[in-house]
């Protein structure tokens, strides 16, 4: 375990500075009529205070301000307490989850308790090590806040959809959180539409999405240009196979910007030689060291 102690970080904000004018509270507190109950002072109080202890500039403390008034009711004290303990909970120092403040203001209004307690009841439910959950959800932080019975749920009716065993999807959702994030309907919507335009099966598209869950938060509509583009790549290789197998042995070029796919089928041309799986799971860095006598296109 990694010390948690409650660590300050320097002042960024002189303790003169107004922060905010008296109109933009005003505004503020509009948009957050509890806001009504503290002075002007308080809430300049508080907002330089939480600055101080996620190492905020001022802009950022204002703007973050602007978009949630929140902060301006949240007191020193339980922040630093708050942020103390979803340190122990992450298992990092109080540095770290000032970073992590700093850069997604959903973890400054994170209840830690409440986050700890949900991690411990997924790690129970889904047999998966706490910290593969926390590494994950750490992208996208809402999911903390979601209860354990809501995303267990969606992974035993999204594996459904998919047709693989529960922990199937959640190792996958794991790498991609953003699948945890589709409600089940909306999952098996999005996989009916992207075989429509794909023209494959309903059991090859579940297939893809597991490969490369990313697939699935692409718009159904953009997957027929890349479809193209991936055939025009296989045939530069001579690769004759079905549509349908080709997408198989490599998923990925469905994720990727029309850039990308064109490098590969560059690199196709000109005598790549060592398969369709192994020319799209290949780096962009090491594409372009291959490219030969054509000017590099930029990735996207």
């Amino acid at each position: 375990m990694r010390s948690c102690g409650p660590k300050k970080l320097p002042h960024v904000i002189p303790e003169e500075s107004n922060l905010m004018s008296d109109k933009q509270l005003a505004a503020a507190v509009d948009r957050l009529p509890e806001l009504s109950r503290l002075s002007f002072e308080d809430m300049r109080r508080n907002l330089r205070g939480c600055a101080r202890i996620c190492g905020l500039t001022e802009r950022k403390a204002v703007d973050l301000a602007k978009r949630r008034p929140v902060l301006l009711k949240t007191t020193p004290a339980w922040l630093e307490e708050n942020v103390a303990a979803g340190a122990l909970c992450l298992d990092v120092s109080v540095e770290r989850y000032a970073q992590l403040c700093r850069s997604c203001t959903e973890f400054m209004l994170l209840d830690a308790e409440a986050m700890r307690t949900n991690v411990e009841a997924l790690e129970e439910r889904l047999k998966i090590p706490r910290k593969l959950i926390i590494k994950a959800f750490v992208s996208r932080p809402f999911l903390f806040t979601v209860p354990a019975d809501v995303l267990v749920g969606r992974v035993v009716e999204s594996s459904k959809t998919l047709g693989v065993p529960y922990y199937v999807f959640a190792a996958v959702a794991l790498k991609c959180p953003q699948l945890l994030s589709i409600p089940p309907g909306s999952l098996a919507k999005k996989v009916a539409d992207s075989a429509r335009q794909l023209g494959v099966g309903k059991e090859v598209m579940c297939s893809l999405v597991v490969k490369a869950p990313l697939l699935i938060t692409r718009k159904p509509e953009s997957l027929e240009a890349r479809l193209r583009l991936i055939e025009e790549a296989a045939r530069a290789l001579g690769d004759r196979r079905p549509i349908a197998e080709i997408l198989l042995a490599a998923p990925a070029g469905l994720c990727y910007g029309e850039a990308r796919l064109r490098q590969r089928i560059l690199l196709a041309r000109q005598g790549y030689d060592r398969g369709l799986g192994r020319l799209f799971a290949m780096s962009d860095g090491n594409v372009q060291k291959l490219l030969k006598d054509e000017p590099s296109l930029e990735v996207t």
